[in-house]
């Protein structure tokens, strides 16, 4: 994991038909750097609009109608998480669902039930 982010720089990510998609790291989780955190842009301005100031995970699905993103409230905001859809022939970004990291609740409650048995 890195301490400063402010030198990496877009690399090519996704490409869907004549839309170029390109990633810069912004942010990995502190422990084990598995989670990565990306700031996006592309070739065609109306995406960009849709991408400015906002925070996307590695996961990327996509179907004929819709492409399918995590997306993060901000840079640190990891494990809260939602999956979006983004429908790139009228460029509208739309919420699906928000996600808290499962295993942050697993964790936790291990966490607790420790404290608990082990009072002195």
């Amino acid at each position: 994991m890195k301490s400063n982010y402010n030198f990496e720089k877009y690399i090519n990510w996704k490409q869907l038909n004549s839309i170029e998609i390109e990633r810069k790291l912004e942010n990995e989780t502190e422990f084990d750097g598995i989670v990565k955190i990306f700031s996006l842009k592309s070739n065609k301005n109306k995406l960009n609009e849709i991408f400015k100031n906002k925070y996307f995970g590695d996961f990327f699905f996509e179907s004929k109608k819709r492409n399918f993103l995590r997306i993060f409230e901000n840079k640190n905001s990891w494990p809260n998480t939602s999956l979006i859809h983004i429908n790139l022939i009228n460029n509208k970004l739309t919420e699906i669902k928000k996600n808290k990291f499962i295993m942050e609740r697993l964790v936790w409650k291990r966490f607790r039930k420790r404290q608990l048995f082990n009072r002195n």
